[in-house]
């Protein structure tokens, strides 16, 4: 009996550390996640506004342009000069 009680301890032991390991990873990720839309998010905002013309009509339209496809252009683009070329 002991050993069940001893093997008990252990596991739950066990079960709390990886809750632990698990959370703290999840919160390492979303942090991770958070920063890397940030970068988008200002690169995004960098780009558009460097014309007010380019604003304006941007700003109207932005509802209908899916955000997974501003990621994806904006994440192509590595110099925000492009534009004036």
């Amino acid at each position: 009996m002991k050993k069940y009680i001893s093997k008990k301890v252990e596991y739950e032991k066990f079960i709390k550390e990886m809750k632990f390991k698990i959370q703290s990873a999840q919160i390492k990720v979303a942090i991770s996640v958070n920063r890397e839309l940030l970068e988008f998010i200002k690169q995004w905002y960098k780009y558009w506004s460097k014309d007010s013309n380019i604003t304006k009509q941007i700003v109207s339209q932005i509802f209908q342009i899916s955000w997974g496809h501003n990621i994806a252009t904006m994440s192509k683009i590595k110099d925000l000069d492009v534009q004036d070329k």
